[in-house]
């Protein structure tokens, strides 16, 4: 009977030992993920600027068109990306680049906080106009206008995920900069309530739900926790604009005014799209 027990012994040893490196590999894998994540963000991370904002640098992609004219006021798009993410990874997946070539506006694409892939991370959200994102945002857009012809009245912010809800900060906190923003699948990391700027800030915001039904709704997630409102998606002949507390369809002619009602001609003039001068 010992000799037949040898290799019953040996297997035993050999499916334990797999079970043992399978549940290793299970334990290491978000490490093995994050250590990727943060190689790929450091060497594609493609920013060709930086400024140092409250003793912290941070960095941005900035793209300017070749067809840019320094006699014409140009309109600004800031674009944000989402998280775990950087700036080359936004600029190649929204296309702005190549829209800017064709219409003559230039984009920026800052960089959030953290080390290789980077995030929005809402940081000082007790003190909305004091939070480093914002005060980052506001200073690139000084630097900008400092070394191009920014109209200040077309300078527009939009965001991907944690980028979008980032640009719903940007319109609580810049509304006197920032003429309208765009949130696509916007990862909402505040309550509504949090905004206390009561200034109508034009939105367009789109969503999976949009393409599938007549609605738009939100969830919370753990990274997401705080619901956006829920609305009517707008007909093919509306548009949708956004108060901070609701959003609503309008018809065509009224696409550039706030949702809480009608905007003075000058913010109907910065809600159109961003197109140079020709």
């Amino acid at each position: 009977m010992t000799p037949d027990r040898k290799p019953a012994t040996g297997r035993a040893r050999r499916i334990v030992g797999r079970v043992a490196g399978l549940a290793l590999l299970v334990v290491l894998a978000p490490f093995i993920y994050a250590l990727l994540v943060v190689v790929a963000g450091s060497i594609a991370y493609g920013t060709n600027g930086e400024i140092t904002v409250a003793g912290a640098t941070r960095e941005y992609l900035l793209h300017v068109p070749a067809r840019y004219d320094p006699a014409k006021p140009t309109p600004l798009v800031i674009s944000l990306h989402p998280a775990m993410s950087w700036p080359e990874f936004q600029s190649d997946v929204t296309g702005w680049n190549r829209l800017a070539d064709e219409e003559g506006f230039i984009v920026a694409y800052p960089a959030g906080q953290g080390l290789g892939a980077r995030n929005w991370t809402m940081e000082g959200w007790g003190n909305p106009r004091l939070m480093p994102d914002v005060r980052f945002v506001s200073a690139l857009i000084d630097k900008l206008r400092a070394a191009y012809n920014i109209d200040p009245a077309r300078i527009y912010a939009n965001g991907l995920s944690n980028g979008g809800g980032m640009a719903y900060v940007l319109s609580c906190t810049l509304p006197h900069r920032i003429a309208a923003i765009g949130a696509v699948a916007a990862a909402q990391a505040l309550p509504s309530k949090w905004c206390a700027d009561a200034t109508p800030v034009p939105m367009i915001a789109d969503g999976p739900a949009a393409s599938r039904s007549r609605s738009m709704s939100s969830k919370a997630s753990f990274m997401a926790p705080h619901r956006s409102p829920s609305c009517r998606a707008p007909s093919s002949r509306t548009c949708s604009t956004c108060s901070r507390a609701a959003i609503r369809p309008m018809s065509s002619s009224s696409c550039g005014r706030a949702s809480s009602g009608t905007a003075s001609p000058e913010r109907s003039a910065r809600a159109k799209a961003p197109r140079a001068s020709r």
